[in-house]
Formats: C-alpha cells, sequence, structure tokens
C-alpha cells in the first residue's frame, strides 16, 4: 500500500493532496498502524513481550509511543465520533429500559387489577 503511493507521489508525480483516494489509503494505512500498536500494546499486558518502553531501554532507541504513525488530528476525529456514539447509544438504552418500566408496571397494575376483581 506505502510503495504504490510512493510509486504515486515520486513517478506519477500526482498531487496525493487532493486526491480523495490517496486520503482512503491514508487513512486505511493509519488504522493498520493503530491495530498493530494496539496488539504490541496487548502482548505487553499478557506478559509475552516487552514493552515498547523496556524495547527502548535495552535498544538505546526512542520508544515506540513516540514513533506512532497516526496522525494527531485523526485520533481527535475519531474520539469526537466515538464519544458521540457512544452518548446515542447510552440514550437508546436508557429509552428501552424507560419504555421496559413502563410496560412492568402497566402489566403490574393490569394483574393487580385482574387478582382484586377476582
Amino acid at each position: 500500500l506505502l510503495k504504490m503511493i510512493e510509486l504515486a507521489g515520486s513517478f506519477d508525480q500526482l498531487d496525493l493532496t487532493n486526491l480523495a483516494w490517496a486520503e482512503m489509503a491514508f487513512r486505511r494505512i493509519q488504522v493498520i498502524e493503530w491495530v498493530h500498536h494496539e496488539r504490541v500494546r496487548e502482548g505487553e499486558a499478557s506478559g509475552d513481550r516487552l514493552s515498547p518502553e523496556e524495547w527502548a531501554a535495552f535498544s538505546g532507541t526512542t520508544k515506540a509511543g513516540d514513533t506512532l504513525m497516526v496522525c494527531p488530528q485523526l485520533l481527535s476525529h475519531v474520539k469526537g465520533v466515538v464519544e458521540t456514539d457512544v452518548q446515542i447509544m447510552k440514550s437508546v438504552r436508557k429509552a428501552r429500559e424507560e419504555r421496559e418500566l413502563k410496560r412492568g408496571h402497566a402489566k403490574a397494575k393490569g394483574k393487580g387489577k385482574a387478582s382484586s376483581d377476582g
């Protein structure tokens, strides 16, 4: 994927900043980078591997957290979208719970009337 983008920009001399497909490709690359970063973190949490910080300490390089190749603005955008989605799902869940409570009270009232009449 990166080789295709490199060729498009260098060999074909395309202005990648004005091409929608290039933006989609760069976003996909950042998703791949993020997933890889999360897998490294999961391995670190399970104790299977050294953390990026430990690798940096042993190898004398910079830590991996500093080299995450995901645009900070994209991370902020994703965070906002995820927070909005969470709020929507929370509102939907609350509305569903309210409807279920109302149905439960209506059924309880209906049962109470039926048993007191008999």
